[in-house]
């Protein structure tokens, strides 16, 4: 199951020490829910970030412009978007070719903390 990380919020791997880390680094997450796409109606994962991730995602996306973040859902990339621009919000939008039951699935796995959501620069 790939899918395409829309980003409503931000992501940071080069934190305030201006060092790259190697490896991924996990996400706060504060709820995820299931809605229909914006553009085309199809099942989408809103999942929203504690403050701290909110802040390190905004950090990783401003110093990156232009390179591509694997976002991992219990070590298993589902999603390797470039990233456009900062993202400052508290919303992470997950989308691709789900169906409605796997995700739901996700979003109750990722809301219930059963899931581990981590981001990581990819190696292009």
């Amino acid at each position: 199951m790939i899918a395409k990380l829309m980003m409503a919020g931000a992501l940071a791997l080069l934190l305030g020490t201006g060092s790259v880390l190697a490896a991924p680094i996990g996400l706060a997450i504060k709820s995820a829910a299931v809605e229909a796409g914006i553009f085309d109606g199809q099942p989408t994962i809103v999942v929203e970030l504690e403050p701290d991730a909110q802040r390190t995602f905004a950090k990783l996306t401003a110093r990156h412009l232009g390179e591509v973040l694997d976002l991992l859902i219990d070590g298993t990339v589902v999603s390797s978007p470039r990233i456009q621009t900062v993202i400052p919000g508290p919303s992470v939008v997950i989308s691709g070719d789900f169906t409605a039951s796997e995700a739901a699935d996700l979003a109750r796995r990722i809301s219930s903390g059963d899931a581990v959501v981590e981001v990581e620069l990819a190696s292009e």
